[in-house]
C-alpha cells in the first residue's frame, strides 16, 4: 500500500525556491514560515505563521516580542519563538554598523530604519543621542533616559557632559513613542530647545530631532520645529 504523503509534502522546497528567485515577492507569513521551518521540523507551519502575525500584527512586533511572550501566545517553544529575537538582534547589529561606517548625514534612510529598529518597539519611552565626531560619524548611541509610556525625564547638563566626556563635535536626538503618534508634543519641543542651547554654549551642534513611532520617524527640521522658529 502506498503510502500517502501530507497536503504540504514539497511546500517547504517550493517556498525557499520562491524567496529565492524573488525575496520581494513572498507574503509577509511565507517569510515567517521560512522561519519556522528551520526550527519546527517535519511539520505544516503555514498555519502557525499566519496566528503569529494575527496575534502580534506585523513582522516588526513580532520580532521584537520576547521569546517569553510568544511562547504564552502561541505554540511554539521558547526555542522556537528565540528565533525571532536571534534575527532581531542580528538585525540591529547590522544596521548599527552601515549607520557607523560612514558620515551619517550621507545616510538617512539607514539611520531612520536603525531608529525604528532600535525604539519602535518599545512600550516605555526612551531618549537617545546620537554623538558625532568632526567627520559626521558616529561616536556612540547614548540611552540618556528611559520612562513611562509618555515621558523620559532628561537634563540638559548631562548631555552637554556626556558630549564633551566623548568630545562629540555635533548630536542628534533620538525618541519614541509607544503610543505611536508622531507629533511632537510641546514637552519634546520645549526639551529640544533647551538641548539646543546648552550645547551651543560649548560650541557643538544639533542637527535634528527624531521621534519614532510605531509606522514612520519624523524630523523636526521637516517639520518646520527648528531654530529659526524659536
Amino acid at each position: 500500500m502506498t503510502e500517502t504523503k501530507p497536503h504540504y509534502h514539497g511546500h517547504r522546497t517550493r517556498l525557499l525556491e520562491k524567496f529565492q528567485k524573488n525575496p520581494n515577492g513572498i507574503a509577509d507569513y511565507e517569510l515567517v514560515e521560512l522561519i519556522l521551518t528551520y526550527v519546527i521540523p517535519r511539520r505544516d507551519v503555514k498555519p502557525i505563521a499566519k496566528e503569529l502575525l494575527a496575534r502580534f500584527n506585523n513582522l516588526n512586533t513580532l520580532l521584537n516580542t520576547s521569546p517569553e511572550n510568544i511562547e504564552q501566545e502561541s505554540p511554539l517553544s521558547i526555542r522556537a519563538a528565540s528565533l525571532f529575537s536571534i534575527i532581531a538582534e542580528y538585525n540591529k547589529r547590522a544596521l548599527s554598523e552601515k549607520v557607523k561606517s560612514k558620515p551619517i548625514l550621507q545616510k538617512w534612510d539607514d539611520l531612520t530604519l536603525y531608529c525604528r529598529s532600535t525604539l519602535a518597539h518599545k512600550a516605555h519611552e526612551e531618549f537617545h543621542i546620537l554623538f558625532l565626531d568632526t567627520k559626521f560619524e558616529l561616536i556612540e548611541d547614548v540611552c540618556m533616559a528611559t520612562g513611562t509610556i509618555d515621558q523620559a525625564i532628561v537634563y540638559p547638563r548631562e548631555v552637554v557632559k556626556k558630549a564633551l566626556d566623548l568630545h562629540a563635535r555635533s548630536v542628534i536626538l533620538l525618541h519614541n513613542h509607544p503610543s505611536g503618534r508622531t507629533a511632537p508634543s510641546y514637552a519634546d519641543i520645549e526639551l529640544t530647545k533647551k538641548i539646543y542651547t546648552a550645547l551651543s554654549a560649548v560650541d557643538i551642534d544639533m542637527h535634528d530631532h527624531l521621534i519614532t513611532g510605531k509606522d514612520e520617524v519624523v524630523s523636526f527640521k521637516e517639520l518646520g520645529f527648528w531654530t529659526h522658529n524659536w
